[in-house]
């Protein structure tokens, strides 16, 4: 099953993060004391002419935000999309919508994958096996309804990718509406049970402290009223971000280039360097994708050491204890903290990306390299002029040890000012084949 749902699978992995944001983001706001209703009548709010358009997104916005259950996210995402036709500027209405962009993408892929499913009749049977299982034992109708709902039009990995594709782009809006709300604030509260019950008993912990070797006691006055709130400030937003970003650029690179073949030609057990050779049979294999997505990567770079720059002034507010723990910022949506390294091993990495984004090439002088000559690159070339064909970076020549030794192209896309990959393929190859 795990060579069937290979591309789904790669595919949740991006979106299964907004899932993530999503499902820990809703409902009874304790402070209030109020039993919602529970029923949410969309028609009912987009015709009372009491209410202004801001005041309606508010109210939808809400209503979306109790609808972020595992079991209901699809309609969550539905009355989000509402609310931003009444105030596109609607902080928890923007925040759901980019969360949930992802995931909506997957809807119907259990049933849209089934054709290049078939291309490996061997895999078939278990394919309709997990169909069958989530048919009869997924207790959410509304989530086997979403998986499976949808036209069976995906027959070759070509199309795969570029369903990953679309997920990738929210994916990346989901990144850029963070970086967008950095000076907003927001709250969200929770109503999945499971979730509230363990939310519950943290804080409840919380209440106990040690005042004495051995001793410990339960405040008097043990606040809860906040405990199934979550907390986003800018530097959730920024955490938010950069996780998106890692996302995106793995995603992005894995998806770029055309993997005709990939699935649908059986070459389990075949070697890596005659795997290749088979697919690039396929003139359409390793030819860069039109909607390959590398352009957005340089400037998620960018944003990232935008980000590192702001944790590292705020070390004292943003991770007290010097290390990852719920302790660091409890009430927050994320509360382990945003932790980061102040040393001169960071300080040059950052300098580095830096200076490549500024489209210039870094200098690593030959004794940092342990090469004959220095070397110029600039990694941010292989995302702003990627690679048009794989085969441009098939072997040319290797040593004893059956080690490559150099590629065709050298510059690896421009990303080496003069082609000195091959030096560093040569020196790296040479001392692993001594150390065998």
């Amino acid at each position: 099953m795990k060579a069937l749902l290979n591309v789904p699978a790669k595919l949740a992995t991006s979106s299964l993060v907004a899932l993530a944001l999503s499902t820990t983001a809703c409902s009874v706001n304790l402070a209030e004391k109020e039993v919602p209703s529970p029923k949410i009548d969309l028609a009912s709010i987009e015709k009372d002419m009491a209410l202004g358009s801001k005041e309606k997104a508010e109210i939808l916005a809400a209503s979306a935000e109790r609808l972020l259950t595992p079991a209901s996210f699809m309609y969550a995402a539905e009355v989000a999309k509402m609310a931003l036709t009444h105030d596109p500027q609607n902080t928890k209405a923007r925040f759901i919508n980019a969360a949930l962009g992802p995931v909506m993408e997957l809807k119907g892929v259990v049933t849209r994958i089934e054709p290049l499913v078939k291309t490996r009749p061997e895999n078939a049977g278990e394919y309709y096996q997990f169909k069958a299982s989530l048919q009869k034992y997924n207790a959410d109708r509304s989530v086997t309804e979403f998986l499976l709902k949808g036209a069976a039009d995906i027959t070759t990995e070509r199309e795969a990718q570029e369903l990953i594709a679309r997920v990738i782009l929210k994916v990346d809006e989901f990144r850029r509406t963070m970086k967008d709300l950095k000076n907003e604030e927001l709250t969200l509260t929770i109503s999945e049970a499971s979730i509230k019950k363990e939310m519950l008993d943290e804080a409840q912990h919380r209440c106990w402290s040690r005042t004495a070797p051995g001793v410990y006691e339960k405040a008097a006055e043990c606040d809860l009223s906040a405990a199934y709130e979550r907390k986003l400030n800018r530097a959730d937003f920024e955490g938010l971000q950069q996780l998106a970003a890692g996302y995106q650029v793995y995603m992005t690179v894995l998806n770029a280039w055309d993997l005709t073949g990939l699935y649908s030609k059986n070459l389990s057990g075949v070697s890596s360097e005659r795997y290749f050779e088979i697919l690039a049979l396929d003139s359409r294999f390793g030819k860069l994708r039109e909607t390959n997505g590398m352009n957005l990567i340089p400037e998620a770079a960018q944003d990232a050491v935008i980000g590192v720059r702001y944790a590292q002034k705020m070390q004292a507010e943003l991770c007290p204890n010097g290390y990852e723990t719920p302790s660091n910022r409890p009430g927050s949506f994320l509360e382990n903290g945003f932790c980061v390294e102040n040393n001169d091993v960071v300080e040059k990495t950052l300098a580095i990306v830096e200076e490549m984004a500024k489209g210039g090439f870094v200098n690593f002088t030959r004794e940092e390299t342990q090469l004959p000559i220095d070397v110029k690159a600039n990694a941010f070339k292989f995302f702003e002029t990627p690679v048009r064909d794989l085969r441009d970076l098939q072997p040319t020549s290797k040593n004893a040890c059956g080690q490559v030794t150099s590629i065709q192209d050298g510059t690896v896309g421009g990303v080496f000012a003069n082609g000195e990959m091959n030096l560093l393929l040569a020196k790296a190859s040479e001392e692993s084949c001594k150390s065998h």
